[in-house]
């Protein structure tokens, strides 16, 4: 949710913490209605997609309405930002989103189970295939 009022914010982390639910705080940053989903498998770009807030929203959640498209002309930056981004975390893979603001690339979430039919459905890859075979490598290690 954006909340730009402190008597609403009040209210709904009251409530949630009524019911024992975790708060996240987060900055919005003004951005284009888009933002970079990168997919990061063994330290290497998978694959990549825009994601599209559509009708004035400002949310580029594919799960919340927005849509996926192919990544061109992005910056080489933004890929090893994805990538350093997963590594730091210690994760054999993740689905990292990366937001353009004013001051440059602000990294707004790296997730370690992203959903992935939209970006299947964008570059015409699946990325299962490269999962099963990251796997199979650490099993025989």
């Amino acid at each position: 949710m954006k909340i730009s009022d402190a008597d609403i914010a009040f209210q709904i982390m009251k409530t949630l913490l009524t019911y024992k639910k975790p708060i996240y705080l987060q900055k919005y940053i003004e951005k284009p209605n888009r933002d970079i989903r990168v997919m990061v498998i063994d330290g290497e770009v998978f694959g990549c997609m825009i994601r599209v807030a559509l009708n004035g929203q400002w949310k580029t959640n594919v799960a919340q309405g927005a849509i996926g498209r192919p990544c061109i002309g992005i910056d080489k930056a933004v890929m090893e930002i994805a990538v350093r981004s997963v590594e730091a975390l210690g994760l054999v893979y993740g689905g990292v989103d990366i937001g353009e603001s004013r001051d440059g690339y602000v990294i707004f979430e790296v997730n370690g189970s992203p959903d992935w039919a939209e970006l299947t459905a964008v570059t015409g890859k699946n990325p299962a295939k490269a999962l099963i075979s990251s796997m199979m490598r650490r099993l025989k290690a």
